[in-house]
């Protein structure tokens, strides 16, 4: 959000900045009927120059032209005629083409005269003197009742500009500031709700509040408070395979229709994944970051598969996908039969599903004695090691040398 907010704020900046020296295609009308005064003070180095054209600058110090017409040939490119008024009085007109749709004023600026003020002198022959405050004359004009303050060229004003970046940088300013209030009472929120007394024992009947990740225990209090049993839920689970190798699984929920094997993720982005890809896609940044993650389907496929030959049971098993964070399921497809893919909000409507289109399954007391004996081996610092250990070694990445 601020980095937006500052492209945007330095935009309106550099709009301002170029506006007096550079003619462009959208804003070259703005120009016409203009004066542009060349700089009476260059340097050695310095050269007039308008486009492609250069000037003398011996013969244009200090002088003022007219830009007469602007307009715009066939290839898109601007024309530029000057008006120039010669000592004997009469006009040339300086015709000016670019190679390009812009035209960049190198030491001339737009010309902002000073203005004028009209006073009455009230005398017996009434008369109207009018002071040009930049050559200190005075002339004589008819006769008028009231005193005028008139600009002789009406030139673009830039505080007006000015005033409506300040307007967009102040509106940036609070939306950014609303937003990081929104998401400090939205965290406050999370953090008393799941860390008030209540919620605290709700939790500690299924898990130590140091175990697992939070996202984890946010799924046990939803679990809870939507009345499942603690008896009935387990949490980080350490399920031997063979040696000291150990399936390490987030959740199980052990309902009426089957054993609901819970996956919980946490990421931020677009995610896009198909259920038969080994790798699924998360998207940063609008596009410009990409990163690959294993297939969570396919990983929760592999807990399960060794799950049934732990408990050696012949019993329904359901995969249930859960991605928490400021993450949005852009596109996932091809997701197998008994697998769902959800974010929080929406796992109470899916374990409704599981349990309403499947029969009634009883389990006996050696499964539950089994999944215990599975999250007591995660107590076990050693077991818990030696499997992060083994993930490690698994994924290699040490061994990649960029």
């Amino acid at each position: 959000m601020l980095h937006k907010l500052s492209l945007i704020f330095l935009f309106c900046l550099f709009s301002i900045s170029s506006f007096g020296t550079t003619i462009t295609t959208s804003n070259y009308k703005s120009f016409i009927g203009k004066k542009i005064k060349f700089s009476d003070n260059l340097q050695e180095d310095q050269i007039y120059r308008i486009a492609n054209k250069k000037f003398s600058s011996k013969k244009y110090d200090g002088k003022i032209l007219l830009i007469s017409n602007i307009e715009i040939d066939k290839k898109g490119n601007l024309i530029l005629f000057l008006s120039e008024t010669l000592d004997n009085k009469k006009e040339k007109i300086i015709k000016i083409k670019s190679k390009k749709q812009e035209m960049t004023l190198e030491n001339i600026s737009l010309y902002q005269p000073k203005s004028k003020h009209k006073v009455i002198n009230s005398t017996k022959q009434q008369y109207n003197k009018t002071v040009d405050t930049e050559s200190g004359h005075w002339d004589q004009q008819n006769k008028g009742s009231v005193p005028v303050k008139e600009n002789q060229d009406s030139e673009f004003d830039f505080s007006i500009i000015f005033f409506v970046v300040v307007i967009f940088f102040i509106l940036g300013i609070v939306i950014l500031v609303a937003y990081l209030l929104f998401k400090l009472i939205s965290y406050v929120i999370y953090f008393f709700s799941e860390f008030s007394y209540e919620n605290q024992e709700m939790i500690q009947e299924v898990t130590s509040l140091e175990r697992g990740e939070r996202s984890e225990r946010s799924l046990i209090l939803k679990l809870r408070k939507n009345g499942f049993d603690a008896n009935d839920i387990f949490h980080d689970l350490y399920v031997p395979i063979y040696g000291d190798k150990f399936s390490q699984i987030d959740l199980i929920l052990l309902t009426t229709a089957g054993i609901i094997v819970f996956e919980i993720k946490e990421y931020s982005g677009w995610l896009f994944g198909n259920g038969k890809h080994e790798r699924w896609t998360q998207v940063l940044n609008y596009g410009k970051e990409k990163h690959r993650f294993y297939n969570p389907i396919m990983q929760n496929a592999q807990h399960i598969s060794q799950l049934q030959k732990y408990l050696k049971k012949d019993i329904p098993f359901f995969s249930v996908i859960v991605f928490y964070g400021n993450c949005e399921l852009k596109d996932i497809n091809l997701v197998p039969e008994n697998t769902f893919v959800t974010k929080p909000h929406r796992v109470m409507e899916i374990i409704e599903r599981i349990c309403r289109q499947n029969t009634n399954v009883n389990y006996d007391e050696k499964v539950k004695d089994l999944l215990m004996q599975a999250v007591k081996y995660g107590d076990n610092p050693e077991i818990v090691t030696n499997h992060k250990r083994n993930i490690h070694n698994m994924l290699g990445k040490d061994r990649i040398y960029h």
